[in-house]
């Protein structure tokens, strides 16, 4: 089972113009909604690959009434937690002719300590020895930073694996206490490790300060150029594909599920490596947050190439 935790789910509004103008009025081309939040997208992907998921997260008011029927409309298990506080509704606009994506996300509002408490018992009544957890997104801003590191390291004790996607002080804390695999972007683990890289040396150069807490595999993502995955003893990189790109909301949480997927499948990780890269592909080439179907993986997967590294 992967199960995957959002503490901030959304409601993801897109719209669609063609020349987006400053100071003026524009023409909306088109919109969709769907929900999101990192966890949540975790699960869509897992779940359009056919594998086992739950989502779990806190919801509330009547957008977290809109998250949850549409999650149950897609098919998609859940077990939210109801809080006081509205959940989040965010506006991603694509501006078609200039190819920009811009996003404008709300903040998360105040969530109580009886809640995460009770979301705690929930993720690990739910999960057991064996089980995948993802723990993804965000914290509220009034939550303890050190939550997902507190989450990790009962999963460990529990054989449960946990793959972090997190971000400034909740990913700082977080992996000192050894998830199985982090996902940064470049400008995150830059964040991390308090540096600016020039090239692939000086990123691997500086790796060992991750692996010495017990990770056992990043995968770093380069946006449009391709991504790395990394152990202590090996690396591989996939070099970027051009496509024409419609969306990048979700597409380093495609490849999250699709790496839990094949990790859950016993795949070996240059494999998984392998699947996850064209799943974000073909992720991008999806409107709004949808994720990619299996017949597009598939073709993009013949076409990209995966290379040794040596380290």
């Amino acid at each position: 089972m992967i199960i995957t935790v959002t503490l901030s789910p959304t409601i993801d509004k897109t719209i669609f113009v063609d020349g987006l103008k400053m100071d003026a009025i524009n023409d909306m081309k088109g919109t969709r909604e769907d929900a999101g939040g990192k966890g949540i997208n975790v699960s869509k992907m897992v779940k359009k690959l056919q594998g086992d998921t739950l989502a779990i997260g806190l919801i509330g008011g009547e957008v977290g009434h809109i998250i949850k029927k549409k999650l149950d409309d897609d098919n998609i298990p859940c077990d939210f937690i109801q809080v006081d506080q509205p959940s989040r509704y965010n506006i991603k606009i694509v501006d078609r002719q200039r190819k920009t994506f811009t996003d404008i996300n709300e903040g998360g509002g105040y969530i109580s300590p009886e809640k995460i408490a009770e979301l705690e018992a929930k993720i690990f009544q739910q999960a057991s020895e064996g089980d995948l957890l993802i723990l993804s997104g965000r914290v509220p801003d009034n939550v303890d930073k050190t939550i997902y590191r507190k989450w990790i390291d009962k999963a460990n004790r529990k054989g449960i694996k946990v793959i972090l996607d997190a971000d400034h002080e909740p990913l700082k804390e977080a992996v000192q206490a050894g998830p199985y695999m982090i996902k940064p972007n470049i400008h995150e683990l830059e964040r991390l490790l308090n540096t600016t890289f020039k090239s692939l040396q000086d990123i691997t150069n500086r790796l060992s300060e991750l692996f010495i807490y017990g990770i056992q595999v990043i995968v770093l993502s380069l946006g449009s150029q391709g991504a790395y995955l990394f152990t202590a003893h090996e690396a591989y990189y996939t070099p970027g594909l051009s496509v024409h790109v419609k969306s990048t909301v979700g597409a380093g949480d495609s490849m999250v599920g699709a790496m839990a997927f094949c990790i859950a499948k016993g795949m070996q990780l240059k494999d998984a490596f392998h699947y996850a890269v064209a799943t974000s592909t073909a992720t991008v080439q999806k409107e709004g947050t949808l994720m990619a179907d299996l017949d597009t993986i598939e073709s993009i997967k013949d076409k990209l190439e995966i290379k040794n590294i040596k380290l």
